[in-house]
């Protein structure tokens, strides 16, 4: 059975960081589990093919790699990893401080770097001198990443228009919108487009996780008026209630504020701008996270649990 690349990958870290000494190819490849050990030059070259690969991994993943030249013969060619280079020195984050980390790695949800930022977060995760840990991430995401964002960042970057469904927050009804994009910015746990309106010759703001289609990018000279950004409105439009269970929900716990602790879990006040993308964030956390006000809340929170259980049984 074909071993998968992120456990061979693991297997080769173990071995290289736990051999007495810099270990050959060869070595390599008949100790570490997911390389074929078979004979024959074709067997040779996947390997070689899979081991450069793997390497280069290793070097994207930050892992200090070390080739150690012997002889100069292709067969005294020794690897390494350098612990002294890999390892980090103790860091003392606080549960608050863990996730005000974790708030931020939310913010590249859906882009180009949001392997990258959880990468971060799980090592300074396993240095980290708290003695107390809190998960920092969802344990089931219902939400959608914000696909719109790499075509959006591009359609800014060459002047181009976009065009894509949009849902309203008030009544969920989609029209479709052509937009000159002026900027992206994040606010409220979400990515925002700034923009001239075509169809509604005004300037506008659309929140990217209502994106209901696929962005489109277009060549069309702008039309609109200079960039006359929206004034920011950083006041919340509601307040919500939520009880969080002991070492859930630190995303939360960090944008929020304790009141009181009831029950056995913690009681926390929480600003809301969008109620809509409340509810997904809240309901991803699953039963660690239960809204006491206000109702709407509450409602559309057990609306979208009550969707995933349906979908899963659809799935067995």
């Amino acid at each position: 059975m074909a071993v998968a690349a992120h456990e061979r990958l693991l297997d080769l870290i173990i071995a290289l960081t736990h051999a007495p000494r810099a270990m050959t190819r060869d070595q390599i490849r008949h100790r570490v589990n997911g390389y074929s050990t078979a004979e024959g030059t074709r067997a040779d070259a996947a390997f070689e093919r899979m081991f450069e690969r793997d390497k280069q991994t290793l070097k994207e993943l930050g892992i200090p790699l070390v080739t150690v030249h012997g002889s100069g013969h292709h067969d005294d060619i020794r690897y390494r990893i350098d612990l002294d280079e890999y390892a980090l020195p103790e860091v003392d984050l606080s549960p608050s401080e863990l996730g005000a980390l974790a708030v931020a790695t939310r913010v590249w949800d859906g882009s180009v770097l949001a392997r990258q930022a959880r990468r971060g977060l799980t090592k300074l995760k396993g240095v980290a001198a708290s003695p107390k840990r809190t998960d920092s991430r969802p344990a089931v995401r219902l939400s959608t990443v914000d696909d719109a964002l790499p075509v959006l960042f591009d359609a800014l970057v060459h002047n181009q228009v976009v065009q894509f469904s949009y849902a309203a927050v008030s009544t969920g009804e989609e029209t479709q919108r052509e937009v000159e994009p002026w900027r992206l910015r994040v606010k409220n746990n979400g990515w925002y487009l700034q923009g001239w309106d075509r169809g509604r010759k005004a300037a506008r703001e659309f929140r990217l996780s209502r994106i209901t289609s696929q962005a489109i990018s277009i060549d069309s000279p702008f039309t609109g008026p200079n960039p006359q950004l929206p004034q920011e409105e950083d006041e919340p439009v509601a307040t919500a209630k939520v009880a969080i269970s002991d070492g859930s929900a630190a995303a939360i716990r960090a944008e929020g504020e304790y009141l009181y602790r009831e029950g056995g879990r913690d009681v926390f006040s929480l600003p809301l701008s969008d109620m809509l993308a409340a509810s997904g964030d809240i309901a991803s956390y699953g039963s660690a996270v239960t809204v006491l006000e206000p109702p709407k809340l509450r409602e559309r929170v057990i609306a979208k649990l009550a969707g995933a259980v349906q979908h899963g049984k659809g799935a067995l």
